[in-house]
């Protein structure tokens, strides 16, 4: 893991993840001393709440105007472009975040993997 973390830590952006690649031999102790040391060492946003992360420095913060973090494009944003909306705004409000969810989900794990 420290090999791991001199190469891509630098920098920031690199996500730690093991999901599609875990095999059936895989020993439940060899993952959680992965877990454990990238706890430690890396900076995650939803790190145990016994250990706070570190702050990311703002210059190495990613951040797209308009775009909350797991959307690929908010309601506020989307909304914001339609010059007349009419009817049960919460409904169509959740449709379009369950259809933005679904497009992040397939996105991250399709095509960024």
């Amino acid at each position: 893991m420290k090999a791991l973390f001199d190469d891509v830590k630098p920098g920031g952006g690199y996500i730690l993840d093991a999901t599609a690649l875990m095999l059936s031999d895989v020993k439940p102790e060899n993952v959680k001393a992965a877990v454990d040391y990238t706890m430690e060492h890396g900076v995650y946003s939803q790190a145990s709440p016994a250990k706070k992360p570190a702050a990311i420095p703002q210059k190495h913060a990613f951040t797209i105007k308009g775009r909350v973090p797991g959307t690929c494009r908010s309601w506020e944003v989307e909304s914001a472009e339609y010059k007349n909306l009419c009817g049960d705004m919460e409904l169509i409000k959740n449709a379009w975040q369950k259809a933005d969810g679904a497009a992040y989900n397939y996105l991250w794990t399709s095509v960024l993997w």
